[in-house]
């Protein structure tokens, strides 16, 4: 074989070995991406971009039944993109994770413990808030008292 036909050879396996790669971490993340958060994250997206593509239309000088008109446009055609939308966080996460990473994440988002735990953890912070209101006024005193002692010296 000449140089140049084992060159093309080796660029040829090269490249395949890189396609192969590339299917792979792309099947990863459309694997995490079927995880209930990011299912989550993408039907609010879908949803926000329902009702921003009626906002021009909003307080027009368009009759009701021309309004509903788009909207119905609007939800048919937002609902069809919504595949659209996972291919581009498909797309996205294949290209900013790697593939071990990507197996990481989808091992995190198919523990029912942990998530159950990351579930509470929302609660906890809920408390915590409660907590932080009821406190704010005693270091406002504490402060204000402190202030009053402090500059009057």
């Amino acid at each position: 074989m000449t140089r140049a036909l084992c060159a093309a050879v080796a660029m040829s396996l090269f490249a395949t070995s890189l396609l192969a790669q590339e299917r792979d971490t792309s099947d990863l993340a459309r694997e995490l991406i079927a995880a209930p958060p990011f299912q989550t994250k993408i039907d609010q997206i879908v949803f926000l971009s329902k009702h921003r593509a009626l906002l021009p239309f909003t307080g027009s000088d368009l009759r009701p039944d021309q309004i509903e008109l788009i909207r119905s446009i609007s939800v048919n055609e937002w609902s069809e993109a919504r595949g659209e939308v996972v291919d581009l966080y498909v797309e996205a996460f294949a290209k900013t994770y790697s593939e071990d990473a990507l197996k990481k994440l989808i091992a995190f988002y198919a523990d029912e413990e942990l998530q159950n735990a990351l579930a509470m953890q929302a609660s906890a912070e809920t408390r915590a808030t409660d907590t932080l209101i009821s406190l704010t006024p005693l270091v406002e005193a504490r402060i204000k008292s402190r202030m009053t002692k402090e500059l009057s010296d």
